[in-house]
């Protein structure tokens, strides 16, 4: 894995909260070099659970789509049941590149898709954006050095009602939603809150 001088304090930060660096991407499935990689790490400090986060993404300024503001960002998620088949690496690898090729930052209560199941009889078919409020505060900003700081984005799967709900509802209404039913966002076969 090709790292700049920022990715070493990023990995570091990473493997602190996630567990270890265990793989990872740098390549699309047909070959095709990234300017990021995505890494798995397989000791988050959750049962039965796995880890995926962009690291590099951070090397590259995008824009806040409400703001002037710019970001380094960097784009995790976790799940439980790591022995399933599950396509998260490519997904992380097309949502990244679509933010460099935007320059656009993904903000907490954006949804991305719905763009059909997961996987055979899934319901989980869209993204929602969070804080990793899973994770201690102290994992949601990551000092780089130099003066840069990048921010987690939790990238949290969800159903099409529930991407629904948040388009008719907003998203405070759908994080109130989450509190009150408290599922467990982490499960790869969770059924939909609304």
């Amino acid at each position: 894995m090709q790292q700049t001088t920022r990715e070493p304090r990023l990995v570091e930060h990473l493997e602190r909260y996630l567990g270890r660096l265990a793989a990872g991407w740098e390549r699309t499935v047909d070959g095709t070099s990234l300017p990021f990689t995505v890494g798995r790490f397989d000791d988050p400090p959750f049962a039965d659970c796995v880890g995926f986060s962009t690291i590099g993404l951070s090397d590259h300024i995008l824009k806040s789509s409400g703001s002037a503001k710019t970001i380094r960002q960097e784009l995790f998620a976790l799940f439980r049941d790591p022995t399933r088949s599950l396509p998260f690496t490519e997904v992380l690898q097309v949502l990244a590149s679509g933010l460099i090729k935007s320059g656009s930052a993904l903000l907490r209560g954006q949804v991305i898709g719905p763009r059909g199941p997961f996987w055979k009889d899934s319901a989980l078919e869209a993204f929602y954006v969070s804080s990793p409020s899973y994770l201690p505060d102290e994992f949601a900003v990551c000092d780089l050095g130099d003066g840069h700081r990048c921010v987690f984005a939790w990238l949290i799967p969800i159903t099409r009602a529930e991407a629904e709900y948040v388009a008719s509802s907003g998203w405070r209404s759908f994080e109130a939603l989450l509190e009150r039913e408290n599922p467990d966002l982490l499960a790869a076969d969770r059924g939909s809150c609304v």
